[in-house]
């Protein structure tokens, strides 16, 4: 497929609009769920639920929206997967399941590479756009994280989902390479279907990988047998092999590790379910977090909480960053909170997100689904160099 190169669609200033959890009269509440601003011109802007939002998003936010398919082909391009290669200036996403040209054929799933095209100051005002096919031993790629510990050419490391014919699991991909089989099954069996990743401790030579197996959604799904496995968390490390770390999700989406390494963080969409077990969109659904804990040398999950509730819909994909501070993909855009649970507030989105990276220089990208965009957050980028130097 052809490489597009094109200038961002639009760009701006966040309107940043102050909101309460708290009721300001009897029965009534000023939200954005049910007050949002008009989207309609297709922006992002700050719902602001918490006065220290301004210390994580900086005083004066831009958005750039790079890329879209809304007004064309509609499709889901940016949905999956975000992970930012810094040595390369290049993002990929992950789609969702898209329709051939054949409707005869099964559903499938694109891979796109979007390189950041930046002026003398280092700010981004093209893209160039390329749609990959997945290679045949890694189908339906879902979750994606950057491996910027590896030495030598920087790798993607991806979820394959699998599907009828080739089982899935853990793939590390260098640009230009071919996938390289990371995990791919658990002493013998088939992961149901690999869709979130994680890393774990930067600062080694080999980053411990942690990952969510969603267990029956490629079956539900239609692309893979009935599993063999249940949902889980699983962790794998050089010195400890792969691990299951626990099978108390439902329907995991997204995974997250703290910065200080002491706490996993998942979305989950089992509440937002009728009784018959059909996911309802407009339902909220629940973050969970659990305690990493030392046992014998090595690492558990214990003290299953939940940490969150969405203000509006699934959270998918979840990110922190180097304070602590969760954000989530949801129906409203990037929902945060500090790491005691607080909600601070939100990144509106005309659309749902689904996936999360950041960039460099305090540069957040988000995806969301036909739309792809870039969250400059002022001086968050400085506070973070601070952080990371002291």
């Amino acid at each position: 497929m052809a490489a597009i190169t094109s200038d961002i669609l639009l760009e701006g200033r966040c309107q940043v609009k102050d909101y309460s959890v708290a009721p300001i009269a009897q029965g009534t509440y000023k939200s954005h769920t049910y007050n949002k601003p008009n989207n309609s011109d297709n922006r992002i802007s700050i719902a602001r639920y918490h006065p220290s939002l301004d210390q994580i998003l900086g005083p004066n936010p831009q958005f750039s929206l790079l890329l879209s398919s809304a007004d064309t082909s509609k499709n889901p391009f940016f949905y999956g997967g975000c992970a930012y290669v810094p040595q390369d200036d290049e993002l990929f996403t992950t789609s969702n399941l898209l329709q051939p040209v054949d409707p005869a054929q099964n559903p499938i799933i694109l891979i796109s590479k979007v390189k950041l095209l930046r002026d003398g100051d280092g700010e981004v005002k093209s893209v160039t756009w390329s749609k990959l096919r997945p290679p045949p031993s890694m189908p339906m790629p879902a979750g994606v994280v950057a491996d910027t510990s590896a030495t030598g050419h920087p790798s993607v490391i991806y979820c394959s989902q699998g599907n009828l014919s080739a089982a899935g699991g853990i793939f590390s991909m260098a640009s230009g390479r071919p996938p390289v089989p990371v995990v791919t099954n658990w002493l013998g069996a088939e992961f149901g279907c690999v869709c979130s990743i994680a890393l774990d401790e930067p600062r080694k030579s080999f980053t411990p990988l942690w990952f969510l197996d969603a267990g029956t959604r490629g079956f539900k799904a239609g692309f893979r047998a009935p599993p063999t496995l249940p949902a889980a968390i699983w962790r794998y490390s050089i010195e400890t092999g792969l691990r299951s770390m626990s099978d108390d999700v439902t329907s995991p989406w997204g995974i997250a590790v703290s910065p200080d390494g002491e706490t996993v963080y998942i979305t989950d969409s089992a509440l937002a379910k009728h009784d018959i077990g059909v996911v309802a969109e407009n339902m909220t659904a629940g973050i969970y977090a659990f305690d990493i804990v030392t046992r014998s040398g090595a690492p558990f999950l214990t003290g299953k909480r939940l940490f969150s509730l969405a203000a509006k819909g699934m959270p998918k994909g979840i990110v922190c960053d180097k304070k602590g501070n969760v954000f989530a993909g949801c129906g409203d855009g990037v929902e945060i909170w500090n790491a005691a649970g607080t909600f601070l507030g939100v990144v509106t989105v005309p659309a749902p997100v689904s996936a999360i990276s950041w960039g460099r220089e305090g540069e957040m990208f988000i995806c969301a689904e036909q739309t792809l965009w870039m969250l400059k957050t002022g001086d968050v980028a400085n506070l973070m160099d601070e952080m990371a130097d002291s």
